[in-house]
């Protein structure tokens, strides 16, 4: 027997009423949740559309569009439809979500802001999470962070919530991020901010294992989502797999070129696999996005300083430590220099040393977080 899905139904009750609106409507929407998109775009195409129908056409036919990711093809439809009046909310959001996509954040922010600032007609879900990732985009983390502090609690939907989870986790707040991650996972948002936040903080746990298995089917959903396939990379460090972690910070790079974690991510791995080629390419790919970050000069150090290139790891040594004194890839990297890290026992001294007094970002030490001595009250992970 021949089962009919919703869509099927709703697309042939449509041809016997083709100008229908709220079928119309009701169709377009299971084609989506159906993943049958360019269906559902045939139907708009065949509508028999009203005089007073263009404005909720253009808006179908963008919903749509952006979702087989046409966002040049929504953003065109948009702007004919604002030529015949304003454009409702949820037409505006979508407006901004197709310049977002074009990374077009100077002419999203102030979309999303009005959205977030005058709600009229109500808040489109997703408006602040919107608004917080262009302005991470175009103004940095700060800003992003400032803005979520000052929205007001009826726009902090889940999905902004997992946004303000990364963005503190980014800042290094990580108590902070674990809070927010939670708090949007219990809402219901399965955003990929939200998981790999939760899977960093897995990682951070020393729960890679449970962090691999969050992150699987997020995947499957969003298989570019560069920092999930970051979070995916730091995990398998976390369990020892250096060869999958590192074709996983590898696919990672390819989808988020400019963040610099990631490559300080990527060249460690390689470190630990002893390509020092791979991992100098890595570091100053890193140096390149931004010269006055401690830990670009610190892992160059570290990559100088295991390739017998002395003076030069002292030279980066020395502008890690001015930018930051505390920067532990500065000192893992005199570590090597002084003969310190020529053996496991060395390196676990190594590790008190250096890392043991430096507090972790979810309690303990950093040596504890990155599982180089265990805790006295260590128990197995709930």
């Amino acid at each position: 027997m021949t089962h009919t899905t919703a869509f099927e139904q709703l697309a042939g009750f449509l041809r016997g009423d083709p100008g229908n609106l709220p079928l119309l409507h009701e169709a377009v929407h299971h084609g989506l949740a159906a993943r049958r998109a360019d269906e559902a775009l045939a139907l708009i195409d065949g509508f028999a559309a009203g005089s007073g129908d263009a404005a909720a056409i253009a808006h179908l036919r963008s919903s749509v569009l952006l979702a087989l990711g046409r966002a040049e093809q929504a953003e065109l439809a948009l702007r004919a439809a604002a030529e015949a009046g304003p454009l409702a909310p949820a037409s505006r959001f979508n407006l901004a979500y197709a310049l977002w996509l074009q990374g077009r954040h100077d002419e999203a922010v102030p979309l999303w802001q009005a959205l977030v600032d005058e709600p009229q007609g109500g808040l489109p879900p997703g408006a602040l999470a919107g608004l917080l990732r262009s302005l991470r985009s175009r103004d940095g983390i700060a800003a992003a962070l400032q803005a979520w502090e000052r929205s007001v609690p009826s726009a902090r939907d889940a999905q902004a919530q997992g946004v303000a989870s990364m963005l503190y986790f980014d800042a290094d707040d990580a108590a902070r991020a674990r809070e927010l991650a939670h708090a949007a996972w219990d809402a219901g948002s399965r955003h990929h901010e939200t998981v790999a936040v939760l899977a960093g903080v897995l990682t951070l746990e020393r729960r890679a294992d449970q962090a691999l298995a969050l992150l699987a089917p997020a995947l499957q959903q969003a298989p570019q989502d560069g920092r999930l396939w970051s979070m995916r990379a730091t995990a398998l460090m976390g369990v020892g797999d250096l060869v999958q972690a590192r074709a996983a910070y590898e696919q990672a790079v390819r989808f988020v070129p400019q963040h610099i974690g990631t490559w300080h991510g990527l060249g460690w791995c390689q470190i630990a696999q002893q390509d020092l080629a791979g991992a100098r390419e890595s570091m100053e790919r890193a140096l390149t996005l931004d010269r006055n970050f401690a830990e670009s000069h610190g892992g160059m150090a570290v990559v100088d300083a295991l390739s017998g290139r002395r003076e030069a790891a002292q030279a980066a040594i020395k502008r890690a430590l001015g930018l930051d004194p505390g920067s532990l890839s500065a000192r893992y990297a005199q570590a090597v220099l002084a003969g310190d890290t020529a053996d496991r026992a060395a390196f676990q001294r190594l590790a008190l040393r250096v890392l043991g007094s430096r507090a972790a970002p979810l309690g303990g030490t950093l040596a504890e977080a990155v599982g180089l001595v265990r805790r006295a009250d260590d128990a197995p992970p709930r």
